[in-house]
């Protein structure tokens, strides 16, 4: 998880929430499962808002029934 601890000590937000948004984009992809996880591990609001998003977005581009089969839970 060095992408995630390595955006996670970013100090400037708007370079964090374009770097989240692009690590989860990746992961949700890869792991989907495990990126919508680690998103709903931060403090809710905007960036953890972002990154589920992100995640998601990447697991549909992938696996579009499975995501949609999610989100409808």
């Amino acid at each position: 998880m060095a992408g995630w601890d390595k955006v996670n000590r970013m100090s400037n937000l708007s370079e964090r929430l374009e770097a989240m948004t692009a690590l989860m984009l990746g992961w949700g992809k890869r792991d989907p499962r495990t990126a919508v996880e680690k998103a709903r591990s931060l403090p809710a609001g905007a960036m953890q808002n972002q990154a589920l998003g992100a995640a998601c977005s990447g697991w549909a581009s992938q696996q579009p029934s499975q995501a949609a089969d999610w989100a409808r839970q």
